[in-house]
């Protein structure tokens, strides 16, 4: 092919490209990589929640999420260039957080001898539905770790009442999830504070022993044996915590049944939707959501 024919086979391809809405230029941001150490924290996942020990346990996944006054799920519209009242879509305002647990059917019993506590579920009691900030950052505020633990007691509780025991319970990475106890000692922790730290874990040091030194004793034993709050508490009931392994929602089953919740509600729609009615709509849905979705 001569240089021509080349040039204009170029030219053509990025008159394509750009009809579809690329550009050139760089990337804003970063992207998620899949590193080698989220690869093995994956895999790790996978293995532990196929393996036959699984069957063991009954399975409770939960996440929060969010739905915006203005969110559509419509995919029928036609678009005409000519019609003068285009309504822009809304993205941004009010919206409502919420919160719940899910639990997967009994796989301890044949299928035949389940009865309807032994299938999959919400759980109910652990819904929590509110208005939140307007702002992407306030989302990620109204879940902060004094809220998140007291809901954890609430999941506890009726995990308890329904006489579920032994459940494997999955979170994703949020720190407020990861919380240690505020006793466990930090790195800008005064030396006297390192001090006290390593005679209460059992860490030799000595007294000419600086706070990077201290502090490099204690991030270690800190990393190997202290617990988060949420997985000593969950320990004490007698349940396990697992957490999804990082930039995999996919892996996480309770991200499809908040699209099946939104996607409910997002269909209902209109430019004259008020705030309340999406309220209304989000708890029908979630009233509605069957056994079969979970």
């Amino acid at each position: 092919m001569d240089d021509a024919a080349t040039a204009a086979a170029l030219r053509t391809v990025q008159r394509f490209v750009t009809s579809c809405g690329c550009k050139r230029g760089k990337r804003k941001g970063s992207t998620y990589r899949l590193s080698v150490e989220n690869e093995a924290k994956r895999d790790s996942y996978v293995q532990l929640m196929t393996s036959e020990s699984a069957d063991h346990f009954r399975t409770v996944y939960l996440d929060e999420s969010y739905i915006h006054h203005n969110y559509s799920s419509h995919n029928d519209s036609i678009y005409d260039p000519t019609d003068p009242n285009v309504i822009k879509e809304k993205h941004k305002g009010r919206r409502f957080c919420f919160i719940a647990a899910i639990i997967d059917k009994n796989r301890t019993l044949p299928d035949a001898g389940h009865t309807d506590a032994d299938a999959a579920q919400l759980l109910s009691d652990t819904l929590d539905i509110f208005e939140g900030g307007k702002q992407t950052k306030d989302y990620h505020g109204m879940f902060n770790h004094d809220y998140f633990k007291g809901w954890i007691e609430t999941l506890l509780a009726g995990l308890e009442a329904r006489n579920f025991r032994r459940c494997r319970i999955v979170m994703d990475n949020a720190k407020y999830h990861k919380k240690l106890p505020k006793s466990t000692p930090r790195k800008g922790s005064r030396r006297s504070d390192m001090h006290a730290a390593c005679k209460l874990y059992g860490i030799s040091y000595t007294a000419s022993d600086t706070r990077a030194i201290m502090w490099e004793k204690l991030s270690r034993h800190i990393v190997e044996h202290v617990e988060p709050e949420i997985v000593s508490m969950a320990k004490e009931k007698g349940h396990e915590v697992v957490f999804t392994p990082p930039h995999y929602s996919d892996l996480q089953p309770i991200e499809y049944v908040w699209a099946n919740i939104k996607g409910e509600v997002g269909r209902q729609y209109t430019s004259n939707t008020t705030f309340q009615q999406v309220r209304n709509r989000l708890d029908r849905a979630f009233e509605n959501i069957s056994s079969k979705t979970i």
